[in-house]
């Protein structure tokens, strides 16, 4: 509709022509961010989230860099190294005078239950939550300007993207086993990363508009969501499956952590377009090119046909 026009003019507007430094490696989220720029005239270059001040100094100071985005927390090491990792970061944005970090997480940091908004209170249920969330109040902590000049700062939480079990799902298909679906009657929280990569990104070109940062949630609607049991039939029936979805019970699923992304839409329109089967069937297209060899051009075709839907 119109509205997905707006969105997708005003991503390009935001972004087109900007050199991006993207902090991580180039597989899962990074790959379609890299595919997503590359499609609509930005410069993306990446450089690993393990590099070190004088390496991360050298990418923001080749050229022109517009934003820094950091897709997730900094990555395998103690707390203490990944907290010192992403002040490194703060500080080598700040002196190199980058206009934004953009930083975003799929991390369960709220506490609380239910739909979750930006005013929950944070720290975790989980260990991976409390250092999660040690980790974006240091980030916010450099938006406020309390280590030294404030760096303007976005930081977008989402649910996580198809994991290891999907990919598995799309697997057996492939190699004509049947599926196994661990926890079949929990509720399951399907995104793509194609939505999360351009709902962050709206996000992102808003802040280039306004000047300011904040905290907002990619929201989680009941397309995204849906049992785990029902999403893997349905795969199954769609891809020629040899048999149907198998069940195997576990008992200790936590419940899907839901996020409410009112503010975000409101803001700037930004709201995930694909549900459970049209993200599990981009899946099953990109686990297929992999075996071919042709995941990269996979990964920019499903890219190219996104974009393309939001014109619509």
């Amino acid at each position: 509709d119109g509205r997905r026009g707006a969105v997708l003019e005003a991503m390009l507007e935001g972004w087109r022509g900007k050199r991006v430094l993207i902090v991580g490696d180039r597989g899962g989220l990074c790959a379609f961010l890299i595919a997503v720029l590359d499609e609509i005239g930005a410069r993306p270059v990446c450089v690993s989230d393990r590099a070190d001040a004088q390496t991360l100094c050298r990418a923001l100071t080749a050229g022109r860099v517009s934003a820094a985005i950091l897709p997730g927390e900094m990555t395998g090491r103690s707390l203490p190294e990944r907290l010192e990792a992403t002040l490194t970061l703060t500080q080598e944005v700040r002196e190199a005078g980058v206009p934004l970090l953009l930083a975003m997480s799929d991390a369960a940091v709220y506490r609380g239950g239910g739909r979750m908004n930006e005013a929950g209170e944070i720290g975790g249920r989980t260990r991976e939550g409390m250092e999660a969330s040690i980790l974006q109040t240091a980030l916010l902590g450099a938006a406020r300007g309390l280590m030294g000049d404030a760096v303007r700062t976005m930081l977008v939480r989402h649910a996580p993207v198809l994991g290891e079990d999907c990919a598995a799902w799309c697997d057996a298909l492939l190699e004509g086993r049947t599926i196994r679906v661990r926890h079949p009657a929990a509720r399951g929280v399907f995104v793509h990363p194609l939505d999360v990569v351009c709902c962050g990104l709206t996000l992102g070109a808003r802040a280039f508009r306004s000047g300011e940062g904040g905290v907002y949630n990619i929201g989680t609607d009941e397309r995204s969501v849906g049992t785990r049991q029902s999403a893997a039939r349905r795969l199954a029936m769609r891809h020629g499956g040899a048999g149907t979805a198998q069940e195997e019970t576990e008992d200790g699923e936590p419940p899907a952590q839901l996020l409410d992304g009112s503010a975000a839409r409101r803001l700037c329109g930004a709201a995930c377009r694909l549900d459970v089967d049209q993200a599990l069937d981009l899946l099953f297209e990109q686990r297929r090119a992999a075996r071919a060899g042709q995941e990269e051009a996979a990964i920019r075709r499903m890219t190219r046909t996104y974009l393309e839907g939001c014109r619509a």
